[in-house]
């Protein structure tokens, strides 16, 4: 909806994940730093999150991998609403089997490793806009250019 790409089913399991994401630890899965409700939709776009060990240390990886899918910034890979009342987590009333949660906790170390990939290549962009030249600094060099013009 903020993308202005228009929505479909899937939005609601996507809030519904959102809503999940704050029952299950107590604050949301985006957030700005700021205040900034500008700084908060650009998180949301992002569609970055973190299970911050500290409060996701006692949920099972079952309930993470749900999460997970319900997030999925593409809506042709979030879950439908089928799939997550289908979900083990869901059907069990949160008490998986031992081999499901191995399982989870596998795909658990994968987003894990995704998210901490992303990051890196994050900070490398960052690194590398934070030597260039912005939009002001050149506005402020183009009179000199202008008068070195051929068309003097």
């Amino acid at each position: 909806m903020l993308s202005e790409l228009g929505y479909g089913l899937k939005v609601d399991v996507w809030a519904a994940g959102v809503i999940l994401f704050i029952m299950l630890c107590g604050y949301p899965p985006f957030v700005s730093i700021s205040g900034a409700q500008e700084e908060l939709f650009e998180s949301i776009l992002s569609g970055k999150y973190t299970f911050n060990k500290q409060y996701w240390s006692n949920i099972s990886n079952a309930a993470k991998v749900l999460i997970s899918g319900m997030l999925q910034l593409n809506a042709d890979d979030r879950y439908s609403a089928s799939e997550v009342l289908l979900h083990p987590w869901i059907q069990t009333g949160g008490v998986v089997d031992q081999d499901f949660e191995r399982m989870s906790a596998l795909a658990v170390e994968c987003i894990e490793a995704e998210e901490a990939e992303h990051e890196q290549d994050n900070e490398e962009m960052k690194r590398y806009y934070s030597r260039r030249r912005s939009m002001d600094e050149l506005s402020c060099i183009a009179p000199d250019v202008a008068s070195n013009s051929f068309f003097s």
